[in-house]
């Protein structure tokens, strides 16, 4: 049996979600509201094969997202 894996780039968008978590392999709806994230979901689509990165905002009352904090915690 040959497996053959995809083509994931380097770099993919950054998409936060906020009181969701999305577990692998699964099929989830999502609400797409901020600028920052319809913006990354449009690149993800037009960009990268609809590759994407999924992080979880752990505040979700919170409106702004620190991207700075979420890179330097990879």
């Amino acid at each position: 049996m040959d497996i053959t894996l995809p083509n994931i780039p380097n770099e993919l968008p950054l998409l936060v979600t906020r009181g969701l978590v999305v577990f692998p392999n699964t099929v989830q709806t999502l609400f797409i509201e901020r600028e920052m994230s319809v913006n990354a979901f449009n690149d993800s689509v037009g960009n990268f094969d609809s590759y994407c990165i999924l992080t979880t905002q752990p505040d979700q009352f919170k409106e702004s997202f620190n991207e700075e904090k979420a890179i330097k915690s990879k």
